[in-house]
């Protein structure tokens, strides 16, 4: 990938030849970002300063799985700031991570019920069919799992309560702490992508 050329998304951007890293910081003075493919080294990948307060590098360095965030440095000194776009995270309070967006989700043959046959069941993910045992929230797969008992009711669509990461294990999900990564109590973003063992329609609230 030529030095010229930049990726047009915000966050972090795998490409073949590295990853891009797009933030939109307008007070600062300087940001560069520090991750694990550069040893947190604040001074290894500075960030260019765009139009409109936006900051952008190329990192050959990095792939996806490292983790990474932003170190800007303002009037009022330095701070090291996760990535608002961060697709995946370590936690609520922890580091960003690359993550690969591209999935083969299959059936592309798929087509929705008509309207007046719709059977909506709202589902939360973490009571759905949790864990008693452990006292953990149910997963992704353990949704997967019981989808099967929904068909039976004549459930053939499902609105799933929000699913961004929040702090904490238990919530009804909206009070989001970053809303483009998928809650790690409940599998994580891999663990949205399990399939389903049911023809069911899902599209998330």
């Amino acid at each position: 990938m030529s030095g010229e050329t930049k990726i047009k998304s915000m966050g972090a951007i795998p490409h073949t030849g590295g990853v891009g890293f797009r933030v939109w910081a307008p007070n600062a003075q300087r940001v560069s970002v520090i991750g694990s493919f550069n040893d947190w080294d604040a001074e290894s990948h500075p960030m260019q300063a765009e139009e409109n307060g936006h900051w952008y590098t190329d990192v050959a360095e990095a792939h996806i799985g490292d983790q990474y965030r932003y170190l800007l440095t303002t009037a009022k000194g330095e701070f090291k700031r996760i990535d608002p776009y961060a697709r995946e995270v370590t936690g609520s309070v922890g580091n960003a991570i690359v993550h690969d967006p591209t999935f083969d989700w299959e059936g592309d043959d798929f087509h929705l019920v008509r309207r007046n046959e719709i059977v909506i069941y709202e589902l939360h993910v973490g009571t759905f069919n949790d864990e008693e045992d452990d006292n953990l929230p149910g997963k992704f797969a353990s949704v997967s799992a019981r989808l099967g008992h929904l068909k039976k009711l004549g459930v053939n669509a499902i609105q799933i309560m929000p699913i961004a990461q929040f702090a904490g294990d238990w919530s009804w999900g909206y009070n989001p702490a970053h809303i483009f990564s998928v809650e790690l109590a409940y599998g994580g973003p891999l663990g949205s992508r399990s399939s389903s063992s049911a023809p069911t329609h899902t599209a998330s609230q």
